[in-house]
């Protein structure tokens, strides 16, 4: 949709769908790492995903600065068209990667969520003493959520003026963070 936009409007439009997607791989994409990945592994296959944004941030910057000075739409419709190849190479990846075990105890699925455990952090030793020691605490952790969960309401968030300031100190600090830096300078 980007690359073939018409006119402005409807690139816009496919940039906030693309922004969109972007959102949700940001945040879902390091939680899954770091719940699949082996635990002496976590903080390495984390760094590798985070140092990769910015490997295709100057790619894709050096990319757009190659083609502003062609004479036609494709100055701007070729960077557009080369954020397809990354997911496009991906893309196949996606049937490897396992469910999250966390997700799938939440939804019951113990079975499972022990099976990709074992598979996934015990090299396939279903005896392994860590495994259980995990999903346990996995369990643990999804109780607790679930029982604080019931506790709180969103109306906590803005019932106390301190409540209040940690609420304003919080939405300002993700808006400054996304707009004190290369973001503004980039877009």
């Amino acid at each position: 949709m980007q690359t073939a936009a018409p006119n402005s409007a409807c690139f816009m439009v496919a940039r906030l769908f693309t922004g969109m997607t972007m959102g949700w791989m940001n945040n879902a994409t390091p939680v899954l790492i770091a719940e699949v990945a082996y635990p002496s592994h976590r903080g390495i296959a984390s760094a590798l995903y985070i140092t990769s944004y910015y490997i295709g941030s100057i790619l894709a910057a050096w990319v757009t600065y190659g083609t502003w000075t062609w004479a036609s739409s494709w100055a701007w419709r070729f960077p557009s068209i080369l954020q397809l190849l990354m997911p496009a190479l991906a893309l196949p990846g996606l049937w490897l990667v396992p469910e999250s075990p966390r997700w799938l105890t939440s939804v019951g699925r113990i079975a499972e969520a022990r099976k990709a455990l074992v598979d996934h952090h015990a090299g396939g030793d279903k005896n392994a003493p860590w495994v259980n020691s995990e999903l346990r605490g996995i369990q643990e952790a999804i109780a607790a959520e679930m029982a604080a969960e019931k506790e709180s309401a969103w109306t906590e968030l803005i019932c106390t003026p301190g409540n209040r300031h940690w609420l304003f100190i919080t939405i300002t600090l993700g808006f400054y963070g996304q707009w004190a830096g290369n973001g503004p300078l980039s877009y």
